[in-house]
């Protein structure tokens, strides 16, 4: 059955009233799918600033505090200055600390256990190894200091700065396919919009055609 028989037998009120409802019918779909459209790449941009960009934001400031408090390890094994090394110290202990902070923030958002744990494992690694550095640094043993600073300390840098770049790398990752899929859905959104919207106006167009043919034709035939 075609649309002219369906509206044959109406009256001219149900059958404006049928086709306006039909056009409303079609805008609350169209209004609805980019509702949804709208409301899934806020959730996805949220999720890219929350996760990705978070994770990727916070491996990189372990990674500055990684390189300050090499620098602070190397000045305790090139100086006699028991004053200066003190100094050095109370800032290697704050910069460990803000580490082990930055590392426990990554586990809350970085949602790779066994990296999380890798890099746990690494910076107590580090710790160690810097204590090592440190003792006879404060002694004044600089080349004693400075033999623990080359066997372990450096390895053990190089461990946590290499779980980081993973954890950088799977970050980056994260924030691509946060960005690849934000495009797709709002790609796919316009085109169901647009879809719907040209539907609507070709619904538009033939109702009003039906109606006013079924409204005309018979006048124009009196007329005859």
């Amino acid at each position: 059955m075609n649309l002219r028989e369906k509206l044959k037998n109406l009256k001219v009120g149900e059958k404006l009233k049928k086709s306006y409802n039909t056009i409303i019918l079609a805008v609350i779909v169209m209004g609805v799918a980019a509702l949804i459209g709208m409301i899934l790449i806020n959730l996805r941009v949220k999720s890219f600033k929350d996760e990705a960009f978070t994770n990727m934001q916070i491996q990189l400031e372990i990674k500055g505090d990684i390189q300050e408090i090499a620098k602070d390890v190397l000045w305790c094994t090139a100086t006699t200055d028991k004053t200066k090394v003190e100094e050095k110290i109370v800032e290697i202990e704050a910069i460990m600390k803000s580490i082990t902070e930055g590392a426990e923030k990554l586990a809350e958002s970085f949602d790779d256990e066994t990296l999380n744990n890798k890099l746990k494992y690494a910076i107590n690694d580090m710790k160690v190894a810097q204590i090592e550095v440190v003792i006879p640094a404060r002694a004044g043993h600089n080349r004693e200091a400075f033999e623990y600073l080359e066997k372990n300390y450096a390895k053990t840098n190089n461990e946590v700065i290499n779980v980081l770049n993973t954890i950088g790398e799977q970050a980056e990752k994260q924030a691509n396919s946060a960005y690849l899929f934000t495009m797709i859905l709002g790609i796919a959104t316009t085109v169901i919009v647009l879809v719907v919207g040209l539907g609507t106006v070709y619904i538009s167009l033939k109702y009003s055609k039906v109606i006013t043919d079924m409204i005309v034709t018979p006048i124009e035939e009196i007329r005859k």
